[in-house]
């Protein structure tokens, strides 16, 4: 079997053709877009959507320091 894609996958993240697995980090956040994903093998084709956006989410455990504790420690 053999696996594509259209329109082309954001940068960074990638599709195995053997087996149609997406891999990969994005490089940048995206709008929502709907993808065309084809499987062809000797017995035939199909095609279905996917759809999908990417997001750019805050780093999770991020913490600062309070102004006055800051400010103390200077």
């Amino acid at each position: 079997m053999e696996y594509s894609i259209e329109p082309a996958l954001p940068e960074g993240l990638f599709l195995a053709r053997s087996t149609g697995i997406i891999t990969g980090v994005p490089a940048a956040k995206t709008e929502p877009t709907i993808y065309k994903v084809g499987v062809s093998s000797a017995a035939g084709e199909a095609v279905a959507e996917l759809s999908f956006a990417v997001r750019l989410l805050p780093p999770s455990g991020l913490a600062y320091q309070e102004a006055a504790s800051a400010a103390a420690a200077a």
